[in-house]
């Protein structure tokens, strides 16, 4: 397989160098590939005077930069650096006829949800997966996956814990598609331009810093909004800082799912914590309820390749 070549954008808030050089660092250390497949590694310094403190550029600059990473031929993947409030502001300013299954893939999570959403919607791919700024705090076997998934294509299987098992008697499993990611992404883009493809997908949900009150808040809204209703399964990741033990969040990811008659498993790795194993988005995943597993069933290529 040929080199792959990444490059690193700035989607949303400020980016600390410091942060950013931690996070290149230890990825050099654990995973020197894909550390040197990095062809910007440089920290681009923002606009001389963005509206507001807690973005990193102006909304039309963020998005013309975006729409011409996605059309250059010469890298195959743009990983975010960071999360954080911003991507909302400028994703619906991007002209998104032209990402097209030769695009380069675009990798990140947390915020990044938004751009995985969209482009989701059009039947892409993309990678939730660690980010540079947030590799400093990523376990080395999270970043031993990143990467296999990024350098080779290849992802790991997922294993958590079975909260609902929803399954239909005559099956034994559920094959279909993986989307979503951080739950407060995926509540405020209900009724937006931007919304995931919920029909016939495995929803992915994580969290960070929201205490249960919000959780059960934004899980009432997908509920009520109808919109997993169509789905086929729930797989929920982390919700590091909740202040709450994972006990109670498997308690009220039950009481609030338990209505839709689907599998919902929990605690598995991906997410704001420590172990945050990568995920091939709009790829078909095998879910077994019974061992709460999520296994890929496409490397890189071959989704691709079928695309």
């Amino acid at each position: 397989m040929r080199g792959r070549k990444i490059k690193i954008f700035m989607p949303s808030g400020p980016v600390r160098h410091e942060g950013l050089v931690k996070g290149l660092e230890r990825l050099r250390a654990v995973a020197p590939g894909l550390y040197q497949a990095i062809t910007n590694p440089g920290h681009r310094p923002g606009a001389a005077s963005p509206p507001f403190a807690w973005l990193h550029d102006s909304d039309a600059a963020q998005a013309e930069t975006f729409s011409a990473l996605l059309q250059e031929n010469d890298s195959d993947i743009i990983w975010a650096a960071r999360g954080g409030y911003g991507i909302m502001r400028w994703a619906g300013q991007v002209d998104w006829s032209k990402a097209v299954a030769s695009s380069p893939l675009v990798a990140g999570f947390s915020d990044v949800t938004v751009l995985h959403s969209v482009l989701n919607s059009q039947g892409l791919k993309s990678i939730h997966c660690p980010m540079p700024c947030t590799l400093e705090n990523t376990s080395r076997s999270s970043i031993l996956h990143l990467g296999k998934a990024l350098l080779e294509g290849h992802f790991p299987a997922l294993e958590g814990r079975m909260l609902l098992n929803g399954m239909n008697p005559k099956q034994d499993t559920i094959v279909a598609p993986v989307t979503g990611g951080n739950l407060c992404c995926l509540a405020h883009l209900i009724g937006t331009r931007l919304e995931p493809p919920w029909r016939g997908h495995i929803i992915l949900v994580e969290d960070v810093n929201e205490p249960p009150y919000r959780i059960d808040r934004m899980l009432t809204q997908l509920v009520e909004s109808g919109r997993l209703e169509s789905a086929v399964a729930v797989a929920a990741g982390t919700f590091t800082g909740s202040g709450v033990s994972d006990a109670e969040i498997d308690a009220l990811l039950s009481d609030r799912l338990g209505r839709l008659g689907i599998p919902v498993i929990s605690r598995l790795p991906f997410g704001h914590g420590h172990d945050n194993l990568p995920l091939l988005l709009e790829a078909p995943y095998r879910l077994d309820p019974g061992h709460a597993r999520l296994e890929p069933l496409a490397d890189l290529a071959r989704a691709r390749q079928n695309a």
